[in-house]
């Protein structure tokens, strides 16, 4: 076996030296006494030790000898910050006075957490519920967007100064597989030929949002990062509580990352076939397009990087470094078993909703029974657990707008989400029944008979009708036009649809003119609130960006006034 795995090799100190060091913590720490204690054997890089005192069960996690002391204060400093929150559970982090970092004869780091009486998901060695699964997943979303406090740190020029070189991560798999390829077999190369192809092409589709986004400071696409939400960093309660562990190479990153990442070895548990897996998967990329996630539609070709990683970089250490420990035999297969999967499903560079329809634009699946989002859907249904998604999307979008309000402030949709529309599509679809949606839309023959994504946004308004959905709208004519307007087919479907959900009213623009004067300039060319929880002002800037966002909830009541003064001058 490789020193790596012989754990002394990894602190400064010696075997016959660990109790000494830790009678030493419990007094520095006040723990109690010291009982009992046990090295834990898992890991790449640091020194777990598990202590037993008289108060209570503790671990204390020496860092590697080979971490830099700046790596070091970058952990403890992202720690601090997350064990601050209350969305993320994370084991109790106990301090030295005011103090989290501990060093013995200077030469040695550590600090000292609760222990969490459980296992990770590693050491449970089976297959998770789904619903465990899912409950994961919002945990992940939550700490990705909801801390800006760690968003603002993670982008300091002092975070980035401290950021460690990870050869697991995802941003580094390219010149990973460049060094690190000669060493595989044939049949792994083989199986790794798609992924490469597929990271080269989604490199160069986000290579221009790295320095606008980062200048921005905005949430998507970057945000947050844990890059390390393995199995072996997740820690299953005796109560089914999951809580996180091991924060040192948090960054900004892609925001489907850390999802693409828990979708490897944490959704792949031992005993699930191929199919149960591809359907896993395509549950996950279906949440991931009712949050806003990037790459939600090729979310399989995304897990299946991070498979090869596990598969490149555990060979490297069993060819090259001669490790053949348990764990890294773990990630090996794991990852051959995970591409094997995926590309056997046919899921390796294919979208998983199919959004183009026969006359080659794109149209939301939902309106075919027989689609694949569909089929998702009474899937989820099917497994009773359509109710459960639908409340933690609830939870996640109302933490979400309460912590990125101020990041989201006048932030150009086209920026974010191909063209708006996917944006809107989304959020109509999170409404729920007797939830509302409140529009002011100007009525031209650009807007209305040559956009395709128009048509398509109208008739899931009159699916979101259907469903229940409190919706109030305005359309406003141009001057003696109005005639032509309500016989645009798509604005028809409206005036002939008899639905107690529905409050409908026309307007002249002359008409609205007089009524708003200065005001008009508020609301032209349109603007949309969904529920009154997000406002979309439908304009266009100079830089040709359309659309914008607002969650001050002063502005949004101001729209309903404006829109009831309105409403009172309709024909």
């Amino acid at each position: 076996m490789n020193d790596i795995f012989d754990y002394y090799s990894r602190v400064n100190f010696k075997e016959d030296e660990t109790e000494t060091i830790l009678n030493k913590i419990c007094i520095d720490y006040n723990l109690g006494d010291l009982i009992d204690f046990k090295v834990i054997e898992t890991g790449y890089e640091d020194f777990n030790v598990f202590i037993k005192t008289n108060k209570n069960k503790y671990v204390v996690k020496f860092f590697s000898n080979e971490r830099t002391h700046k790596n070091i204060e970058h952990y403890i400093e992202v720690v601090d910050i997350i064990s601050k929150q209350n969305y993320l559970n994370i084991p109790k982090i106990y301090k030295n006075n005011d103090t989290i970092l501990g060093n013995y004869k200077n030469n040695t780091h550590y600090f000292v957490m609760e222990y969490i009486d459980g296992s990770t998901i590693y050491e449970m060695n089976k297959k998770i519920s789904l619903k465990t699964i899912i409950k994961i997943i919002f945990d992940v979303l939550k700490y990705n967007c909801v801390n800006q406090d760690l968003k603002s740190y993670l982008l300091s020029e002092k975070a980035k100064s401290f950021k460690q070189y990870d050869m697991w991560s995802y941003e580094n798999f390219l010149d990973e597989y460049y060094k690190k390829s000669k060493y595989l077999n044939a049949k792994d190369k083989e199986l790794m030929s798609g992924v490469v192809e597929y990271f080269s092409n989604m490199l160069d589709r986000y290579k221009n949002y790295d320095k606008k986004f980062y200048n921005m400071q905005v949430v998507p696409p970057y945000m947050s990062a844990h890059n390390d939400f393995i199995s072996t960093n997740i820690i299953i309660s005796k109560d089914e509580t999951p809580y996180y562990i091991d924060f040192s190479v948090s960054s900004v990153a892609l925001n489907f990352v850390d999802i693409a990442i828990f979708g490897c070895d944490t959704v792949l548990a031992p005993n699930l076939n191929s199919s149960e897996y591809a359907k896993y998967l395509k549950i996950i990329s279906y949440i991931l397009y009712r949050v806003h996630i990037m790459e939600y539609n090729l979310y399989p070709t995304a897990v299946a990087v991070q498979h090869a990683i596990h598969v490149l970089i555990a060979n490297y250490y069993k060819v090259c470094k001669n490790v053949d420990s348990d764990e890294n035999n773990y990630f090996l297969e794991l990852g051959r078993k995970g591409l094997n999967y995926i590309i056997n499903e046919n899921l390796m560079n294919k979208p998983v909703f199919n959004w183009i329809n026969d006359n080659g634009w794109y149209e939301r699946a939902e309106l075919s029974e027989y689609s694949e989002y569909s089929n998702i859907k009474k899937e989820i249904e099917k497994l009773g657990l359509s109710e459960f998604i639908e409340e933690n999307i609830k939870d996640y979008f109302k933490i979400y707008n309460t912590n990125n309000k101020d990041v989201y402030k006048n932030l150009s949709v086209d920026d974010l989400y191909n063209g708006g529309y996917n944006w809107l599509y989304s959020c109509l679809e999170n409404l729920h029944k007797g939830d509302s949606l409140m529009a002011i839309s100007f009525c031209n023959d650009n807007e209305w008979n040559d956009s395709n994504e128009e048509k398509e946004w109208l008739k899931l308004n009159l699916s979101a009708l259907r469903k229940g959905i409190k919706m109030k709208r305005i359309f406003v004519y141009p001057d003696n036009k109005k005639n032509l307007v309500i016989n645009n087919k798509s604005i028809s479907n409206f005036v002939n649809y008899n639905n107690s959900n529905l409050e409908l009213d026309f307007i002249s623009e002359s008409k609205l003119n007089e009524v708003l004067k200065d005001k008009i300039k508020e609301i032209k060319p349109g603007i949309l609130v969904f529920n009154n929880d997000i406002a979309f002002i439908d304009v266009i800037d100079n830089n040709d960006n359309r659309g914008y966002t607002i969650f001050d909830k002063v502005k949004i009541s101001e729209f309903h006034k404006i829109y009831d003064l309105i409403k009172s001058n309709c024909d």
